[in-house]
């Protein structure tokens, strides 16, 4: 197969242009979710999701969005077994079970786990404290379900997370 420098540059200017919000997964996620959980209380499943997807650029699913966690999109087959190869050997089938479920259907990732963040899709928008869709902060009225007076700004949780912002594709 012969490589085409043009078609490579092609893909590198497409990922550009592509609008998908992504999250990476922060190199101490595992060692802060397990020292701000109660021992006792400690969900170890997801311990180790957050120790596989170290380093990781992931998808938001970005129809409900927060202003202090992300909900990841689920993951297709492939990636999730390539990922799962770095679990350790001695963790249960059941641990490992529990994990691949959260990659395939998505999870909800808190902001102290994420450090950096591309192409967010919160700026200028806010929640509807009444129906939890997403609508321009501006507005004064909801655009899904046209309550007004309920819509809370995401901008307050922007304005600490700018320096996770990443520019360069992924």
């Amino acid at each position: 197969m012969v490589s085409c420098p043009f078609f490579h540059y092609l893909l590198f200017y497409l990922s550009f242009l592509e609008k998908t919000m992504k999250i990476r997964i922060s190199k101490q996620a595992k060692s802060y979710y397990i020292s701000s959980a109660h021992h006792h209380v400690t969900n170890w499943p997801w311990a180790y999701m957050l120790e596989i997807l170290a380093g990781e650029w992931i998808d938001v699913e970005t129809n409900y969005l927060f202003g202090s966690q992300f909900n990841t999109a689920g993951m297709p087959v492939d990636q999730v077994e390539m990922l799962l190869k770095r679990m350790p050997s001695y963790r249960s089938p059941e641990d490992l079970q529990k994990v691949q479920e959260s990659l395939l259907l998505g999870a909800r990732i808190m902001i102290e786990s994420v450090d950096g963040i591309q192409g967010d899709e919160r700026i200028g928008m806010g929640r509807c404290g009444w129906c939890g869709k997403n609508t321009a902060a501006a507005e004064s009225v909801c655009q899904s379900c046209g309550k007004s007076e309920h819509i809370n700004s995401f901008e307050p949780f922007l304005a600490y997370q700018r320096e996770l912002y990443v520019k360069e594709p992924v």
